[in-house]
């Protein structure tokens, strides 16, 4: 599930320094650090005296995921994006349901078998 903050995804070439300066250096908070590089990847952050901070670059913070089941897959992704503190985060809040949706049409359509 990727983590972000505005302007992404719509970072706009004609107010680049305006975009850089609102997002250079925003604090996001990670309770647990153990997470990164297990279940939190990250992208557009900068590691600096025990804090991270959005380096500007287009407000893409990362990715959270999980392994097992899609539903408990879902389930522990939120409860870690629920624990990080950053103004502003955004992800989407429908990724089980899509992808529940998306595997029973393949399914449907054969071109997948077990995930049961």
């Amino acid at each position: 599930m990727r983590i972000s903050i505005p302007p992404y995804p719509y970072f706009n070439i004609e107010n680049a320094d305006e975009d850089v300066m609102k997002i250079a250096q925003v604090g996001v908070y990670f309770p647990e650090k153990e997470y990164i590089g297990q279940n939190i990847y990250l992208y557009d952050i900068l590691y600096v005296n025990d804090m991270y901070y959005c380096t500007g670059t287009d407000g893409n913070i990362g990715v959270v995921i999980s392994i097992g089941d899609i539903e408990e897959s879902f389930r522990r992704i939120y409860e870690i994006i629920d624990g990080i503190s950053c103004p502003n985060l955004q992800y989407r809040v429908d990724g089980g349901v899509d992808s529940l949706r998306r595997l029973k049409k393949l399914k449907e359509a054969k071109l997948i078998h077990g995930f049961d």
